[in-house]
C-alpha cells in the first residue's frame, strides 16, 4: 500500500516506500514481480505462526500450486481473497433477479437499487463500493458456485482443503 507521508502521520525508514520519495517509489513498484510478492507472502506466513505463540501455521510453499504460481513466467497475477467467519456470500454478491433468494431473507436480503450492479443479474453489496472501480476496469471477476470434487459438506474440512488447496 502507498501512503503519502504528508498527510498520514507515517514514516517509512525504506526509501521509496512512499509516494513522496518520487522516482524510488515508482523504482521501488516496479521491481516487484509476481515472484517476489509469493515469496513474500511465504515468508511472512512462517513468520506470523511465531506471532501466533508457536500455533502450527502452513506456508503456500509447500503446496503445488503455489509452487506453479511461482515458477510461472508470466507477469499475471492471482488474489484470493478468503473472508473467513460470518461473511453471508449472497449478501455479498447479490442474486438480484432471483425471487427465492428475496423469500428466503426476507429481512436481511440487499434490494436490487440498494445494491452495486455488476450486470443484470447480480450485484454487489454497497458497503463494497471500494471495488466497482476493478470491475469497471475488467480487473475484478466473480465465478460463482466454485467448489471441489466429493465434498464432505463439512464446513470446517472444506475450509481447510480451500486455504491449502489440497
Amino acid at each position: 500500500m502507498c501512503i503519502d507521508d504528508k498527510n498520514s502521520g507515517h514514516s517509512h525508514t525504506r526509501h521509496g516506500g512512499a509516494l513522496e520519495h518520487g522516482d524510488a517509489h515508482t523504482h521501488d513498484h516496479n521491481s516487484w514481480t509476481r515472484r517476489s510478492f509469493l515469496s513474500t507472502l511465504g515468508f511472512a506466513a512462517i513468520g506470523s505462526g511465531m506471532m501466533l505463540g508457536g500455533m502450527p501455521v502452513s506456508t503456500f510453499a509447500r503446496s503445488r500450486f503455489f509452487n506453479r504460481l511461482a515458477s510461472a513466467e508470466n507477469d499475471r497475477v492471482l488474489i484470493l481473497i478468503q473472508l473467513g467467519g460470518g461473511n453471508d456470500g449472497l449478501n455479498t454478491i447479490i442474486p438480484v433477479t432471483n425471487d427465492i433468494y428475496y423469500q428466503k431473507r426476507p429481512t436481511i436480503g440487499i434490494r436490487k437499487q440498494d445494491s452495486i450492479l455488476l450486470s443484470d443479474d447480480i450485484g454487489m453489496h454497497p458497503a463494497m463500493s471500494s471495488l466497482e472501480p476493478f470491475w469497471g476496469d475488467g480487473n475484478m471477476a466473480v465465478i460463482h458456485n466454485a467448489g471441489y470434487a466429493s465434498q464432505n459438506r463439512s464446513h470446517a474440512r472444506s475450509t481447510d482443503i480451500w486455504t491449502s488447496a489440497s
